[in-house]
């Protein structure tokens, strides 16, 4: 043999190895096509044994591939899986985990992965060890463009001298070309140069499917989501929910972007600052999305002895006028009788961030409002509008709160794609009467200074989302909870065949928890207006009821066709989107 032979020799698999698994992600060969040799269950079952235990994981593979029954090939694959982690294969083990279809088969499969011992058995294995070269390469070229680093890249070993065609066929190597080889390195080239989540995106889709299968193989590695599964490929909202059922995939789609993280440690989009949506918020809101209605939310409520105590102190100190000297001393007693108001949480785990964003969102909006916290212009603080007019009652019992609200759900004709439309958010307000014991009691109307500030918060949304990130939050939380409504009202899941058995178990899936909020200082003013003191006291807190928009008879037929366009043009087949991909443009 002449150098240039004995070179080919080494490089030509190695490259072969290298295109098949970086540009074409995993490996469809051709004998995945139903075996027309009728083959039984019981004749796979021998062969694949004897491959197993000769350590030829390839071979043992492709007979499982070659069997029509699904279940047969995911029990097949679940024992090769098995076989190839006790073999300290841990690469080639998660990608045929990832063939499993039944996610309930393939947890099984990593459970027992994760009672293994470390180093499993070494007995009996005839493959080479890639793991080093792989580590090196991914570590080296690119490496934020592999997918165990949130890229788009997928690596796997292929030890024979073999490579896949453009058409996803598997060929031993000395049937390859130069030639076929360049090709395969051009579309190598092109296609994982689409593959950053870190880029602007008018639509980006996430298949909750997929996504849950590789955070649990990470999870099965010891590995936590990598930052793209965390921050949800960058998505900032969703405008779309569609099923997929012949690739098994429920997809939500939204606009995405690039994200940096702020000065307060918060993942927001690189392009206007917005904050991009989380894997752990969805998590949390699929997770109580079966409650009755599907209701979450949180109160902010003033304690009727404070407002007692205070409507007596406002009486005695307005039978004589205010020094000016007096004033400091007159506000701290204010607002020692005003005392805290009490904050619960429904429909959601209180300790969770959701939790947090629906309790900040809500008492930040009140401060606003009357007028502690600026707002952005063209909004202004009820006190504000009070004092303008030279009106308002000596106290105000006011009650302002955050509610779900969208135009409309919208669907196709076999209800197989959903939009949400509209703002995700609205501000709705209520005056109360107070009694003398400090009871309120709501009146079922808003007079126009409150309701004059609620229709401001609703048309200057975005800008004051933009000032203060919370309320973009909230809005994200809203849509994520929508999404997630959608899928179990309609029952996708079930017409995916989806049982979400990493997602919904809190010992797999474990979301980060903190000390429930459970009382907060007294969201009040007061203005002098005339010499007469105005006071203002707020409730109210965050209401969501996602069956309002998507209860059977509440989601709307598309009568214009666009939901149908979308859901056609989005599918993972259309975008020839590879099997190991969670997201795509």
């Amino acid at each position: 043999m002449d150098r240039t032979s004995r070179g080919w020799a080494w490089i030509v698999p190695l490259v072969g190895w290298v295109v098949a698994t970086i540009g074409l992600g995993p490996v469809r060969l051709a004998a995945s096509e139903p075996d027309r040799s009728g083959t039984t269950a019981a004749e796979a079952e021998r062969t694949i044994d004897a491959h197993v235990s000769a350590g030829e994981f390839g071979p043992a593979i492709e007979v499982a591939a070659r069997l029509t029954d699904r279940s047969e090939r995911d029990r097949f694959w679940e024992r090769i899986a098995l076989a190839q982690s006790s073999a300290n294969v841990p690469v080639g083990s998660q990608a045929t985990l990832a063939r499993i279809q039944d996610d309930r088969a393939r947890t099984r499969a990593v459970d027992a992965i994760r009672e293994q011992p470390i180093g499993g058995a070494r007995g009996g294995v005839t493959e080479a060890d890639f793991d080093p070269l792989i580590n090196l390469i991914t570590s080296t070229i690119a490496p934020d463009s592999w997918e165990t680093n949130g890229g788009n890249g997928a690596i796997e070993p292929f030890v024979a001298g073999v490579y896949v065609d453009a058409e996803g066929v598997l060929r031993r190597i000395e049937d390859a070309e130069p030639e076929r080889l360049d090709a395969l390195r051009r579309v190598s080239r092109g296609r994982s140069s689409t593959g950053d989540p870190r880029t602007f995106s008018e639509l980006r889709k996430v298949s909750l499917t997929r996504l849950e299968r590789e955070v649990q193989l990470r999870w099965m590695a010891g590995q936590s989501p990598d930052e793209a599964m965390g921050r949800l490929a960058g998505l900032t909202r969703i405008r779309y929910v569609f099923l997929y059922p012949d690739t098994r995939d429920i997809v939500i789609a939204g606009p995405a972007a690039g994200w940096t993280t702020d000065a307060l440690g918060n993942s927001v989009s690189d392009r206007d600052g917005a904050p991009v949506l989380r894997l752990d918020d969805l998590v949390v809101l699929m997770r109580g999305s079966a409650d009755a209605d599907g209701a979450f939310g949180c109160s902010i409520d003033p304690r009727p002895e404070h407002l007692e105590r205070t409507r007596r102190f406002l009486d005695a100190s307005a039978a004589t006028p205010l020094r000016a000297d007096r004033r400091d001393a007159w506000i701290g007693e204010l607002r020692e009788r005003l005392g805290r108001q009490d904050v619960s949480v429904f429909g959601i785990d209180p300790r969770s961030r959701p939790a947090r964003v629906l309790v900040e969102a809500d008492y930040r909006m009140k401060r606003v409002g009357i007028g502690l916290e600026p707002g952005p212009l063209g909004v202004p603080s009820y006190l504000e509008m009070a004092a303008a007019e030279e009106a308002g009652e000596s106290m105000a019992v006011l009650r302002w709160w955050f509610a779900m609200h969208y135009d409309a759900v919208r669907t196709n004709a076999d209800r197989s794609a959903f939009s949400m439309e509209g703002p995700a958010v609205r501000v709705l307000s209520e005056n109360e009467w107070l009694t003398e014991r400090g009871r309120r009691v709501p009146t079922g109307g808003s007079d126009d200074k409150s309701q004059r500030f609620a229709d401001a918060f609703n048309r200057h949304y975005d800008a004051i989302a933009a000032k203060y990130p919370v309320y973009a939050e909230l809005r994200g939380l809203f849509d994520l909870a929508l999404a997630a409504r959608l899928i179990d009202r309609e029952s996708l899941r079930d017409r995916a065949d989806w049982h979400a058995p990493h997602f919904s178990d809190a010992e797999r899936f474990v979301v980060p928890n903190d000390a429930p909020p459970r009382e907060v200082d007294s969201v009040a003013n007061h203005r002098v207006v005339n010499q007469k003191r105005i006071v203002a006291a707020v409730s109210g807190g965050v209401h969501a009821r996602p069956s309002r928009w998507t209860d059977p008879q509440a989601i709307q037929a598309d009568s214009t066709g666009r939901v149908a366009y979308e859901y056609r043009n989005q599918s993972p087949a259309e975008r020839r989107v590879p099997e190991r991909n969670w997201w795509w443009d």
